[in-house]
């Protein structure tokens, strides 16, 4: 077996890097146009036909009354029909009464568009029936259930899709002209886009709203503003409509199962409802297929069947009407802690300074000149707020040393590893050699720093070992069990901070280890999910990894606020100026404490205090490690393995974005056919994918597990949208995280993932360990041997988002064959050398699904000639010296190592954390 052989050789590379050299790139991709594949969940639109409707433009002003104005005389009128009685009906006073109905209009001015809903309600003695309380609702759905209230999608760009997005949102207008909306308290980029004036992405379109009580029921009226999308004539919108009809209902017990029986509490739970007002229906005016849902998901908006508002009627004459919303609310933007400050060069902060003097001084003038020269003022606010959206837009980030995301072409396939990216914008320059790649490598971990996570922070200044003893492991709450374990203390400083950090590490027993064979030195695999068994029946021990951040923490106090943790008390986050610059993110930050892990496991090489009968610096060995985690912790896990190099093995659980997956493949709406295989043994073997964790999700949800910089890489004020061409999003990186899994090269990798875990990067993951092969063969590395795949089969009900025993124990199994040569088991070696992704799934059960949807690993990789075509990457081969011949080297120091007869290199030293090595408690730098 051909294990890791190190070559390290780095070159510093500090300049400003451009813009790489891109090549013209031809499609044949089975797909629509743009390459993307729309998931449309259940929805069948033959059966259930979207409402369309056209608005009329008006130059009348609209008083937003809820009083039909003259102006919608000649609007069409479209029922509002599709009824979906709710269970409470059965308990209403008037159940005989029929569910409340309506009809909607539309006009337009050039700015706002008008929506007017007549709601014909035949218990009109329940509007208002209690006290009208808007704002924030952090109920699902946000709906008041003790008033009549019309709910409303709207869906600036129409793209009619199933996930949410930064330009949808639905919010809720009750019977007597009150607003409320979805906010999510622990990540508020959740809530309604359109309504919450605190919303995180500042997208607020709302600008009146009303509702007025009418003989048979009563009318809701809203205003929208539609400036920054160049409205025209065939402008089109998504609309929606939802009529809460409620009634007075009478009291009742209801008894339904315990969901947690028989755990807790007795089989069934008995609720009583008093009598009082509750909805008893709801009435859509496009969605009708009962399947899709019976009320708006508030934090999701699902647009995929919702109806169209066409603009019509402008006869490209009239001027439109005024409005100063584009330039309030831009200063509203710049003004809010959504905006970095101090963060941008200093021309286009001037550009940026200039445009919003001028933009205050005409809201100033229009508030205080007199009647006759309000025209001049008015007729100024359409440029003034175009040149301060083309100053923000212009502004570029500070820190040059690479340039600003954008300023970076676009690139649908995945940019070539093997071209530098240079320091002209221009470099043709190809990896040709082992030591190229090297300083290729570092390149491509620097841009990833500087782009996505952030620089990881050099060793301490002094790490001292404090204390190692055998102990009760602390426990942090009462599901926890306290297990003996290695304590290992230490004291870490930086500067003028001295902080304490300890770290647990639970061995096996003495049963365990005799099972596996081992003694003394046993590997040591760090673990974001905590102790784990199946690694400890394996004869491993397992470290619990430090928690260093306040987790995975996205409130807007915390992203972009006070951070806490250790981690922060030594690097203090800024929202603004210089600091700013060197934000870490929180993925960062846990990759930071796993290496100090590794300096405490270090510190104790050598260290003869009997510990649990044995010497401390015997127990587990310090040059075999590991990393593990699932989910949010699987990411971590990765960037822990991509960014310390003394960590052998990586095996991120469900990582997806910002862990293996590729940001410019994305796959919803993709179709898998299991069937016939071992992949789907218990039915579901028909699947469709939903999508991944798109780059704009975790952008806007997850914002502290990238930096600031990184959500400069999507379109400012529509992260979702798609472009012509483009398989997925991010297309201006000018790497992906199919490079960084080739940066572990010679170490390995084992991705596990559930097949149909498509939030979570099950598709890509595996694409990504494909690619890196070919680049680990071109190195002369035995690719098979050290790129796993670890999947779960399909999982035909509930939460796909898991992992289970089976998976871990062949895990296991790989870090026993790896650090110790122990052989698999034949059906566990086999299961973890297959992809399952390239069976021929799709297209009638004819073609991978990376040939089919994206067009084969040719394709993927920039070249041209369908699935058969050989000038991708994909296909490039280097030369360059023997491996085994080639000496360890760090950034600031050499260590001149021997190769044993297995060319398995013995160190300590980490380029890309710079590390330091610790032996009997002495420092070498």
């Amino acid at each position: 077996m051909k294990k890791r052989i190190i070559a390290l050789i780095i070159v510093a590379m500090f300049a400003a890097i451009p813009i790489q050299a891109l090549g013209t790139y031809s499609y044949s991709n089975p797909g629509d146009k743009n390459h993307f594949v729309y998931y449309q969940g259940s929805y069948d639109q033959q059966t259930y036909p979207r409402q369309s409707l056209n608005s009329i433009f008006t130059t009348n002003a609209i008083s937003v009354d809820g009083i039909l104005d003259t102006a919608y005389d000649n609007a069409p009128v479209s029922n509002i029909g599709h009824v979906k009685v709710l269970d409470n009906m059965q308990y209403a006073d008037n159940s005989a009464a029929q569910p409340a109905t309506g009809t909607l209009r539309s006009i337009w001015d050039g700015t706002v568009l008008y929506l007017f809903v007549e709601v014909i309600d035949e218990t009109p003695e329940n509007n208002g029936a209690a006290a009208a309380n808007g704002g924030a609702m952090t109920s699902k759905p946000a709906v008041p259930k003790d008033r009549d209230s019309v709910v409303f999608g709207f869906d600036l760009y129409n793209e009619k899709v199933v996930y949410e997005t930064d330009t949808t949102a639905v919010f809720t207008i009750d019977s007597t002209g009150n607003l409320t909306y979805f906010r999510n308290q622990s990540i508020p980029s959740l809530g309604s886009v359109h309504a919450d004036p605190n919303h995180p992405e500042f997208t607020n379109r709302l600008k009146s709203y009303s509702a007025k009580p009418t003989a048979n029921g009563y009318n809701v009226e809203l205003a929208l503003h539609i400036e920054g999308v160049e409205p025209q004539n065939g402008s089109q919108f998504g609309v929606d409509v939802q009529i809460c009809n409620v009634q007075q209902m009478s009291a009742r017990t209801v008894q339904e199962p315990n969901p947690w029986y028989p755990w807790f509490g007795s089989e069934f739970n008995t609720t009583v409802y008093p009598a009082g007002p509750d909805r008893s229906s709801n009435t859509f005016w496009s969605h009708n297929q009962d399947s899709l849902y019976e009320e708006y998901d508030h934090e999701r908006p699902n647009a995929v069947d919702w109806g169209t508002v066409t603009l019509t009627g402008w006869n490209g004459i009239d001027e439109f009407a005024f409005s100063s919303w584009r330039i309030l609310n831009n200063l509203q933007y710049l003004d809010s802690i959504r905006f970095p400050k101090g963060v941008w060069t200093p021309e286009s902060q001037e550009a940026l300074d200039q445009a919003v003097t001028h933009a205050n001084e005409l809201v100033q003038q229009s508030n205080t000149v007199v009647q006759a020269v309000y025209q001049a003022v008015y007729a100024q606010f359409p440029s003034a707020a175009i040149n301060l959206e083309n100053a923000i837009s212009s502004l570029r980030w500070a820190d040059t040393r690479y340039p600003d995301p954008m300023d970076l072409p676009d690139q649908f396939t995945l940019p070539n590893p093997y071209q530098f990216f240079g320091n002209d914008g221009q470099s043709d320059r190809m990896v040709k050699t082992l030591s190229d790649w090297q300083e290729r490598r570092a390149e491509i971990l620097d841009l990833a720093q500087f782009y996505e996570y952030g620089y990881k922070p050099q060793a301490p200044d002094e790490m001292i070992l404090t204390g190692v003893e055998f102990g009760d492991s602390s426990t942090a709450g009462w599901w926890e069990t306290a297990y003996p374990c290695l304590k290992i203390s230490t004291s870490v400083t930086y500067g003028e901070v001295t902080k304490p950090m300890n770290f647990e590490v639970f061995m096996p027993s003495d049963e365990q280890l005799a099972a596996a064979g081992h003694g003394d030195n046993v590997p040591v695999i760090i673990s974001f999910d905590g102790r784990i068994e199946q690694y400890l029946d394996a004869g491993i021990a397992v470290l619990k990894a430090p928690a260093v951040t306040g987790g995975d923490n996205r409130t807007n106090e915390y992203a972009w606020g006070t951070r806490s943790g250790i981690f922060y008390e030594f690097f203090p986050y800024s929202r603004n100026g210089q600091n700013a610059l060197k934000e870490v993110s929180s993925e960062m930050a846990a990759a930071w404490g796993v290496s100090r892990a590794i300096d405490a496991l270090e510190l104790i090489i050598g260290n003869t205090t009997i510990v649990n009968g044995k010497e401390a610096g015997k127990i587990v060995a310090a040059d075999k490690l590991a990393v593990t985690g699932f989910s949010i912790n699987g990411k971590y896990a990765f960037v822990s393995a991509v960014f310390d190099e003394r960590i052998d093995v990586c095996i991120p659980g469900a990582a997806g974005a910002t862990g293996p997956s590729p940001w410019r493949y994305v796959y919803a709406g993709q179709a898998y056919d299991w069937s016939d295989t071992q992949w789907a043994p218990n039915g579901a073997a028909n699947q469709v994918a939903f999508g991944t964790e798109f780059m704009a999700n975790s952008v806007r949800h997850n914002r502290v597990r990238e930096t600031e910089t990184f959500r400069r890489f999507l379109t400012p004020g529509n992260f979702y949208k798609k472009l012509d061409g483009a398989y997925g999003y991010g297309t201006r990186l000018p790497f992906d995280q199919n490079d960084l899994v080739a940066t572990l090269a010679p170490r390995a990798i084992i991705v596990e993932n559930t097949l149909n875990d498509y939030n979570d990067g099950c598709v890509t993951d595996a694409l990504s360990l494909d690619l890196a092969k070919t680049i680990y063969s071109n190195l002369q590395y035995d690719a098979d041997d050290l790129i796993k795949y670890n999947y779960r089969t399909v999982q035909p009900s509930g939460d796909p988002h898991g992992n289970d025993g089976d998976q871990r124990s062949r895990s296991a199994a790989y870090l026993n064959y790896y650090f110790y040569n122990t052989p698999m088991e034949s059906e566990t070696e086999t299961w973890l050398a297959t992809n399952p992704y390239t069976l021929d799934i799709s297209n009638n059960k004819s073609q991978s699904p990376y040939d089919y949807y994206y067009g084969g690993y040719n394709t993927i990789t920039g070249g041209t000639g369908g699935v058969e075509g050989t000038n991708g990457w994909y296909s490039y081969k280097i030369t360059g010296p023997d491996i085994s011949n080639v000496n360890l080297m760090s950034d600031d120091r050499a260590l001149s190592v021997n190769l044993n007869s297995d060319k398995e290199a013995v160190w300590y030293a980490s380029i890309s954390s710079n590390a330091y090595t610790t032996v009997n408690s002495q420092t070498f730098d």
